[in-house]
């Protein structure tokens, strides 16, 4: 008997299905309120009932209509012969949108286990649900999910073993659904012929699937080298249906699919009270204001950078304080006469180059904080939302400006994300003016200068205005870049709102953490070796006469610039290197 299964999670962006995927593996992947959080395969496992279950969080889409990246990536991998079970995650605040996506996937004939997520939130909108008709007309068995607390995630856990040893049925959506009477025979024509010649790589998918998604002029479909062959005959039914003058099948599907659900809705689920102005709203209508909005996305970057800085203050004494202090205790312990070399490379070179580096960490730590709260309290799609208007000026769109903030922490997640932007020529060049953000690496370079420089009460603002330049150089550059190199027209640019939530403490501390360790990984080995080999080369060969000289041309420009000794220790060889 199989001992071990795949199960993947599908479900339309920020529906809460990392946040189950996190519940049920115990993963630490970033819960997000943006679109596009997920964009690569991710997998966790856990062991259920002596079953091996490997489940993979696939990207959050709408349907899998391969108009998008995270669609073709998704596609790919239900149509793969791994994948046993699928947990479709839907949003049971807007029950009709999310089931689209599951009329589709119950045309894949894979078992399937729905998991109506937010259920709390639905029921505060006075949603009721009769389950037992939804599972009838999905053919599914549903579970109510609370994946922010846990809620419904055992009986999650009991049913994917029952599910994943049952034989496979036909979904009850594939047995009886019927599209129009003359697209019908255009499918049944062309999955008859798939069926005959059916690609032996794909012989666990329903011809009458690849028949539909063909149809539908589905690229990663027609892409497909298996399927190739077919080609034609869909070229002739898709004919036959132009000069019958109907609606193009995609659309028609489309609308039938919608129909199926909108019945399915009003049969089962009731509202016990009139729709109301949702606390969403209200709040949308002061920091969406197209007046208002900008000033507040401002206030809360200057709030941020001010608590990264006041904050981070007494944390920053007590880490330099306790690195002194390992220094001194090592000096006394280490014998004189014991390997000196090994002593002064041990306390100048390791620790000492590697605190100076640690000593920055509570900056960072707290700038992740602030962004991570933003990202999911929902507020990050409101900011890019109220920028779009900007950036359409210098040649990007909204959906831009959620890699460019997460280049305020690093730039290589930042990169990432652009995968959530469709158009080609936008996504490179918003990689490309990427690097003029001012990344975490950048930090604690600001954090040493600008107190140097400035008083404690100008710092947040000028630490506001060195980013806020680094913005308008990416800007600049951006518009450069699309009337030259990447000159075509500005695509339509459509962003879902999702509702604000109180993060939890949990999402928030965990992807703060996550952050922050690769930049205790960083210190821990890139810096370190650096650190080492700063302090060889500034101990060998001992003091020469170049380093006389550079004594000699460091002391003028101190004297020009008029620092004190305490701001002396900037121009130093090693620390200005290790900057």
């Amino acid at each position: 008997m199989k001992k071990s299964f795949t199960v993947a999670l599908a479900g339309n962006p920020n529906c809460g299905k990392t946040s189950i995927f996190n519940q049920l593996t115990g993963t630490r992947q970033h819960v997000g309120n943006y679109p596009g959080v997920t964009v690569e395969r991710k997998a966790g496992s856990l062991e259920l009932d002596g079953l091996h279950i490997e489940l993979i969080d696939l990207p959050g889409i709408y349907s899998l209509s391969s108009t998008s990246p995270e669609e073709r990536v998704a596609f790919q991998e239900l149509i793969s012969p791994n994948v046993d079970l699928i947990i479709n995650v839907v949003d049971s605040t807007i029950p009709q949108r999310n089931l689209y996506l599951t009329t589709q996937l119950a045309e894949l004939d894979i078992p399937m286990l729905i998991a109506f997520n937010m259920s709390d939130e639905a029921e505060k909108k006075g949603l009721s649900f009769n389950y037992a008709e939804l599972e009838k007309t999905f053919g599914a068995k549903i579970v109510k999910t609370i994946g922010t607390r846990q809620s419904g995630i055992t009986e999650l856990k009991k049913q994917l073993p029952r599910l994943l040893q049952e034989p496979r049925k036909t979904s009850p959506v594939t047995a009886r659904f019927c599209y129009n009477q003359k697209i019908d025979e255009a499918i049944g024509t062309v999955s008859a012929l798939i069926a005959d010649r059916h690609p032996e790589a794909y012989s666990h998918v329903p011809a009458r699937f690849f028949a539909i998604k063909l149809l539908e002029r589905d690229v990663s479909a027609m892409q497909m080298p298996e399927l190739q062959q077919f080609l034609p005959t869909v070229e002739e039914e898709l004919a036959k249906l132009d000069s019958r003058n109907l609606l193009l099948p995609e659309t028609f599907m489309a609308d039938c699919r919608y129909a199926l659900i909108s019945g399915a809705c009003r049969r089962s689920i009731t509202t016990s009270r009139v729709k109301r102005w949702e606390v969403s709203d209200r709040i949308d209508s002061v920091v969406t204001n197209k007046i208002l909005g900008l000033p507040i996305f401002l206030l809360i970057l200057y709030v941020t950078f001010w608590l990264t800085f006041r904050c981070a203050e007494p944390l920053m004494e007590a880490i330099e304080f306790s690195m002194a202090k390992l220094c001194f205790l090592l000096g006394r312990l280490w014998p004189e006469t014991f390997l000196p070399f090994m002593k002064s490379l041990l306390i100048d070179g390791v620790i000492g180059g590697v605190g100076e580096v640690i000593v920055f960490l509570p900056n960072i730590t707290l700038l992740f904080l602030g962004i991570s709260f933003l990202e999911d309290s929902g507020y990050m799609a409101r900011a890019a939302f109220v920028t779009d208007g900007i950036m359409r000026r210098f040649g990007l769109h909204g959906k831009s400006f959620v890699p460019l903030v997460l280049g305020f922490g690093c730039t290589v997640p930042a990169i990432m994300a652009t995968r959530c932007i469709e158009s080609e020529k936008d996504r490179i060049t918003t990689i490309l003016v990427l690097p003029l953000m001012s990344c975490s690496a950048r930090l604690p370079i600001y954090a040493l200068i600008i107190p140097a420089f400035f008083p404690a009460a100008r710092q947040a603002s000028v630490m506001l205005t060195i980013y806020l330049i680094g913005v308008f150089f990416a800007m600049c550059a951006a518009w450069v870049m699309k009337q030259t190199l990447f000159k075509g027209d500005q695509e339509v640019y459509l962003m879902e709102l999702p509702p604000y939530r109180l993060p939890t403490v949990k999402s928030i501390f965990l992807n703060m953490w996550d952050r922050s360790l690769q930049y205790l990984q960083k210190a821990g080995t890139v810096i370190l070796a650096a650190a080492v080999i700063l302090f060889i080369t500034n101990t060998f060969p001992e003091k020469q006469h170049f380093e006389q000289d550079y004594e000699k041309m460091g002391a003028d420009l101190k004297a020009e610039l008029g620092l004190n000794p305490e701001q002396i220790s900037l121009f130093k060889q090693s620390g200005l290197l290790k900057k």
